[in-house]
């Protein structure tokens, strides 16, 4: 047996009927925990550079743009990619706007304050550790792939295969890639002013989110 959807809606939030669309979706979406967890984001990628920046005999750099290259982008990508599980996929029926804005509203809302807290963090953490463009590229690259995947595989495991990849490249492929097909395929290595990467990052990106934004994230079992 079906359940009403007004009964769903008090299920879901028992304040829906003081809620406007927006508000209701964005605590359907459980907004609120996924913005406190791109805060604890930000600071485990600023700590970790400060407790990884290298000393004198280490491996020069490398552990110091670890957090802000592979890390922050990963786990942003991560928390905006699983914030878009729908609780009440129901909900998307009975919107008064369209399904594509209450889509990417918090996708893409999540994405941009994930992005602003790396940077700030970036700014914030010592100087070897700092390539801005490089770190902002990840990181949307790194959500377009993710929200692609979830619409296939569903939010809760869709962010899997896609950090898989990137822990793949990060760890097979820590130099700078030479060639322009490496520059494509290993992207999250190269640096920040490389034009080719940006491209890769940018298709993912756009290919990403047209999907979820047609789709949705693919509702789990259960």
């Amino acid at each position: 047996m079906n359940t009403p959807v007004p009964a769903l809606r008090t299920a879901v939030a028992p304040s829906a009927s003081f809620l406007p669309g927006p508000r209701l979706h964005a605590r359907v979406h459980a907004t609120a925990p996924a913005l406190l967890a791109l805060c604890a984001v930000a600071l485990l990628s600023l700590w970790s550079a400060h407790a990884l920046r290298p000393g004198p005999g280490t491996f020069g750099d490398a552990f110091a743009t670890a957090p802000f290259l592979a890390l922050g982008p990963l786990l942003v990508a991560v928390v905006t990619a699983v914030s878009q599980y729908r609780h009440a996929p129901e909900l998307d029926g009975t919107a008064v706007r369209s399904p594509l804005l209450l889509r990417l509203t918090p996708l893409l809302g999540l994405l941009a304050v994930g992005t602003a807290l790396l940077v700030l963090a970036a700014l914030a953490g010592p100087g070897e550790g700092r390539d801005l463009a490089a770190s902002i590229r990840n990181t949307v690259g790194a959500a377009g792939l993710m929200a692609g995947t979830a619409t296939l595989l569903g939010a809760r495991a869709g962010w899997l295969p896609a950090a898989v990849y990137l822990s793949a490249v990060h760890l097979g492929h820590p130099g700078v890639p030479g060639g322009r097909a490496a520059q494509v395929w290993a992207w999250p290595t190269c640096p920040g002013d490389q034009l080719l990467p940006w491209v890769a990052a940018l298709v993912l990106l756009l290919g990403g989110t047209a999907l979820h934004a047609l789709r949705g994230a693919r509702p789990d079992p259960g």
